[in-house]
């Protein structure tokens, strides 16, 4: 006998293929049998019918900013009551740890919050084992939170000491757990950062099979120079890349997107392994001292909406 059996469901797969009528068999965590729509004759002690309704697998929401949220609110309702049970967080440069620093990115989204500190990637996601969140948590090492913890604010390339004491974050966190990599190269000090320390700082993770994310430095006018950089860091690290919200922003600048996706396909063409997500809405948000920042409160004219990064 099951433990839960959902009748009349209409199962989407997640293969892309076209959604199927199912009964569907739970034993403890686990789907136990798919059966035809009206074929299964099991018993089950609890059933529920979804005649009308849809089923998923669980949605990954691969762009997020809910390193400290998952540790403050590890029931994650503003998750789970979306169908998203996996949330890929440490995303546009900003990771959680080293502490010193990712508590100042923490205090961005979560004022006179009250986290506690921990020791490094290893600390951060043994706590998260330790106070297991509702959803699946996959991190990101922050190349913003390393180089500010390393150079602050400095607007310079870094010395060999320097960039050793980079490498070492980037590699404490990929060795602790984190699957990649990531750049806010429209945020301080991200923004600083040539592409050769970027490519630098992606070589370990190519070497543990990881990927490197990136919001680039431009989404406006100079949009296809960023993704060419984005690309040139794959392409020279051996590294995947991911182009974070892909978008092109600036009413002058709609429909160049035409133009950077092409330049993926040609760099796919020739052995780049490179994608892109995307949100499905017409409007960004970012922290305000980054609109601050990049001058989108400027002279009587400014473009602010080409000026500021959105995340």
């Amino acid at each position: 006998m099951a433990d839960l059996i959902l009748r009349d469901a209409t199962v989407f797969d997640g293969t892309g293929g076209k959604p199927f009528g199912a009964d569907l068999a739970i034993e403890h965590d686990r789907i136990s049998q798919v059966s035809e729509r009206g074929g299964s004759g099991s018993t089950a002690v609890r059933e529920i019918d979804l005649a009308g309704a849809a089923v998923a697998p669980g949605f990954i929401d691969v762009h997020t900013h809910d390193d400290f949220a998952v540790v403050l609110y590890p029931d994650a309702a503003f998750k789970v009551e979306q169908g998203v049970t996996t949330v890929v967080v440490g995303n546009c440069g900003m990771g959680a740890a080293p502490w010193p620093t990712a508590s100042l990115f923490s205090r961005a989204f979560h004022p006179a919050s009250g986290i506690p500190e921990w020791d490094g990637y290893a600390g951060y996601l043994a706590h998260l084992d330790a106070h297991a969140p509702s959803v699946n948590v996959a991190a990101l090492v922050g190349h913003g939170t390393a180089r500010g913890e390393v150079m602050h604010l400095d607007d310079r390339a870094p010395t060999d000491a320097e960039m050793h004491a980079m490498r070492a974050v980037v590699e404490e966190g990929l060795d602790a757990g984190a699957f990649g990599l990531s750049s806010g190269l429209v945020y301080e000090p991200g923004c600083f950062a040539a592409t050769d320390e970027l490519v630098d700082l992606a070589r370990p993770v190519r070497d543990r099979g990881g990927i490197y994310t990136s919001h680039i430095r431009d989404e406006s006018a100079g949009l296809l120079g960023a993704i060419t950089e984005a690309i040139a860091v794959g392409e020279r690290a051996g590294v995947r890349v991911q182009v974070s919200h892909h978008k092109s922003a600036g009413r002058e600048n709609w429909g160049r997107v035409n133009e950077s996706l092409a330049l993926l396909d040609s760099a796919r063409a020739r052995g780049v392994d490179v994608g892109t997500d995307a949100y499905p809405y017409t409007a960004g948000s970012t922290i305000l001292g980054a609109l601050v920042q990049h001058g989108a409160f400027g002279a009587p004219g400014d473009s602010a909406v080409s000026k500021a990064p959105t995340s």
